[in-house]
């Protein structure tokens, strides 16, 4: 549930800032191993308690926040699929969801508290499996670690879904198991871009609703409301952009006469990183959806 439907990031800097306090360690200086040792696809939180020889200190579950789009992703599949949650988490998942709003469109939760069995055994997914009636093929496991989510479910035979948040975000994958069947970035992708056949045969990636940054337009609920057209709609002119005569990344893109930037033989240029500043992994992120394409094309 942790960085897939739920942000943990308030709760995480709580704990990493309580298990600091009076030492000489900045919070900065935390972080900075903490993303190494993620890069590294290794449990980044345990590893860096660990090399600053600190003690793990109680998590805070107030702290906790459901990500904006979670529900209404939830809220959409749910009307065409059986929705499971298999978690490593402490008793009462089942309250947090129901404090989150979002236990009505869950139709299997399997807890590692409960069942005495913690994900990457594979035993756990087999548990859900058979509660949801359905064969591995069959379903698609949607997750944020390579190592818990991605690996025992592709060994399965599941579909995999990577959504890069948290701290996995800053992983890669490295062996076969690791890399899963489609990478996304949050929760509003689900429904827009990846698409799951009804008899489970993967779809592909509708390019044509990705925007220049590598955005996808389509489900935004500015969009949707009528407050802005759209990037691609509007030439570049949505209402982001609209006092400073357009986005200048759609513009670029359109000089160079691709759909984004990451299939531009310039790509990755410094200007880029320089504009996509609400995005500190746009060019790993680019880069990904650009080996998709050519996949596919």
């Amino acid at each position: 549930m942790g960085s897939t439907l739920i942000d943990e990031s308030a709760a995480m800097e709580h704990r990493i800032r309580e298990v600091i306090e009076e030492t000489d360690i900045t919070y900065e200086q935390f972080m900075e191993k903490k993303v190494s040792f993620a890069k590294q696809n290794k449990p980044a939180d345990l590893e860096t308690l660990k090399f600053f020889g600190l003690t793990k200190t109680p998590w805070h579950k107030e702290d906790e926040r459901l990500y904006p789009e979670a529900a209404e992703c939830l809220e959409c599949l749910h009307a065409y699929y059986k929705i499971g949650i298999i978690a490593n988490q402490s008793l009462g998942s089942e309250e947090r969801l129901k404090k989150f709003g979002i236990w009505k469109y869950i139709d299997i939760l399997v807890a590692s508290a409960e069942e005495g069995i913690a994900k990457p055994d594979k035993r756990i997914f087999e548990i859900a499996l058979k509660r949801a009636g359905c064969k591995p093929e069959e379903a698609a496991m949607v997750g944020d670690r390579l190592d818990n989510d991605i690996i025992p479910a592709n060994d399965l035979g599941m579909y995999t879904i990577w959504i890069k948040q948290g701290n996995w975000r800053y992983a890669s994958p490295r062996e076969k198991l690791e890399y899963p069947d489609w990478t996304i970035y949050s929760l509003k992708e689900m429904e827009i871009l990846m698409k799951i056949g009804e008899n489970g045969e993967k779809k592909h990636m509708d390019f044509t609703t990705i925007t220049a940054c590598g955005e996808c337009c389509a489900g935004c609920k500015k969009k949707d409301d009528g407050i802005c057209q759209g990037c691609i709609e509007s030439d570049g002119h949505c209402i982001e952009w609209e006092q400073s005569n357009g986005c200048p990344i759609h513009k670029c893109a359109r000089e160079h006469n691709v759909q984004f930037c990451g299939l531009c033989e310039e790509f990755p240029c410094k200007w880029l990183s320089q504009k996509v500043v609400w995005r500190p992994n746009v060019v790993e992120e680019l880069t990904e959806l650009a080996n998709l394409y050519r996949q596919q094309n």
